[in-house]
C-alpha cells in the first residue's frame, strides 16, 4: 500500500495535497476542513493540479465531479 505525503498549496481554496501512485489515490484537505479521497487520479493530473495558476479553479474544471470520491475526515 502506498503512503500519502502532503504537499501545501496556496489556495483560499484547498490547504493540501497528496497522491498515492500505488494506487492513483488523490487526497485534499480542504480550508473548510474536510478531507476528501479522489479515486483513479493518474499522477499526471495530480502534477498539473499542483503546479496550476489557480489550484481551486483546476481542481472545478477537471476534477470535482468527475473522479469518484469520498469524505475520509472533517
Amino acid at each position: 500500500m502506498g503512503k500519502f505525503i502532503r504537499k501545501g498549496v496556496q489556495s483560499s481554496m484547498i490547504t493540501s495535497l497528496s497522491h498515492d501512485n500505488f494506487n492513483d489515490t488523490m487526497e485534499i484537505v480542504f480550508c473548510y476542513g474536510g478531507i476528501y479521497e479522489y479515486a483513479k487520479v493518474s499522477d499526471e493530473m495530480y502534477e498539473k493540479l499542483k503546479t496550476s495558476k489557480s489550484t481551486g479553479e483546476f481542481f472545478n474544471k477537471n476534477i470535482r465531479d468527475k473522479f469518484k470520491h469520498r469524505k475520509v475526515r472533517d
